[in-house]
């Protein structure tokens, strides 16, 4: 872990002085904070493309018989902004979807870093490099963590 970005405090009782470190460290809050957020910023800005795909998805599922009404990506995205406006291809699944990426990938790519950190002490090369098999790892461990805690 980069202990440069953690900070202590003196905690001073009687005649003992102890140091006491934080739990987490403001760089590992920092890490899951950026991590939630820019995945937040991503899934806002794809929403339209899952509303259009779950819409399409969702007729597919229906009864063979039925008249499509969304038959291509583009005509179904233009048909969902005509009939219910930019709000309609816009908001719905939008607040889920947030949520999840603040939780699940704050935590899935806000410890990414960190763990691979903790990896990069069982490494014995010279050049910093953790090699690809304990980059897979560090990826492994952090989505399985995110999954764990997430869901």
């Amino acid at each position: 872990f980069d202990t440069a970005n953690m900070s202590s405090a003196t905690v001073t009782s009687g005649t003992a002085t102890a140091t006491v470190k934080p739990v987490i460290s403001f760089y590992i809050l920092r890490e899951l904070a950026s991590g939630g957020c820019t995945n937040a910023v991503a899934s806002f800005c794809l929403n339209p493309m899952d509303v259009t795909k779950i819409r399409m998805q969702t007729e597919g599922a229906l009864n063979s018989s039925t008249a499509r009404v969304y038959n291509t990506f583009l005509g179904t995205a233009s048909t969902i902004l005509r009939e219910e406006g930019i709000l309609g291809l816009w908001l719905p699944g939008l607040l889920p979807s947030m949520m999840r990426e603040l939780s699940y990938s704050s935590i899935r790519m806000g410890l990414y870093t960190p763990i691979r950190s903790f990896f990069r002490s069982f490494s014995k090369t010279e050049d910093g490099d953790i090699g690809l098999t304990l980059k897979i790892l560090s990826g492994l461990t952090t989505g399985a963590v995110g999954s764990a805690l997430a869901t």
